[in-house]
């Protein structure tokens, strides 16, 4: 959903120029869906859980950052294939 919205946000201020970002730019953005995940996770206070299940408190964080970089690089792939990027 925060990815959604971001590129919902962006490319309506924009007036749908932006579609895809940058190397850079998606890097940052998956910096900040690892730090909102961390802040997700915390306030469901789920570590305790995730704890018992053996699961690492640098899992939550690494999930998200990896479904953020996920989600731009399919986006670029499409919009290559579309013809959209250059």
């Amino acid at each position: 959903m925060l990815w959604l919205a971001l590129h919902a946000f962006i490319a309506a201020v924009s007036g749908g120029e932006i579609i895809a970002f940058g190397t850079k730019a998606t890097i940052v953005l998956a910096i900040v869906g690892a730090a909102v995940g961390n802040a997700d996770t915390r306030r469901r206070r789920e570590f305790g859980m995730l704890g018992n299940l053996g699961i690492s408190k640098l899992a939550p964080p690494a999930m998200w950052a990896g479904t953020m970089v996920v989600l731009e690089i399919s986006l670029r792939v499409s919009l290559y294939y579309a013809g959209e990027s250059s």
